[in-house]
């Protein structure tokens, strides 16, 4: 997971986020629908944390890649491929939404809980 979920989580902040029937344990890096696991890979779920801790928020292509993929160079398709699968995941819940020109944002209302 990226540096500065984890550095939330040593400081205390809840590490759970919970939307719709879904929630996000960013510290056992765990997605659950209701009681079951959902399978996503490591990168999918940081990108679905970093999303989810800013709620409303356009996060950048930019800002996205250098957040998930840290010191990295990846291609364009990548941060797509990742959305996609999230939203596959997800089902028919729109919770990620594509801001032409500007990135992406989490349009669920988050809570944070246990």
């Amino acid at each position: 997971m990226n540096e500065k979920l984890d550095e939330r989580q040593a400081g205390g902040e809840c590490p759970i986020l919970l939307f719709g029937e879904f929630r996000l344990d960013t510290a056992q890096r765990r997605l659950f629908r209701n009681d079951a696991v959902l399978r996503l890979g490591g990168r999918a779920l940081d990108l679905l944390a970093t999303l989810a801790e800013r709620p409303g928020e356009v996060l950048s292509h930019g800002e996205l890649e250098a957040r998930i993929w840290p010191g990295t160079i990846v291609e364009d398709s990548s941060l797509r491929v990742h959305v996609a699968m999230l939203r596959r995941a997800l089902g028919k819940e729109r919770y990620i939404a594509n801001v032409p020109g500007r990135g992406y944002s989490f349009v669920g209302s988050v809570a944070r809980g246990g």
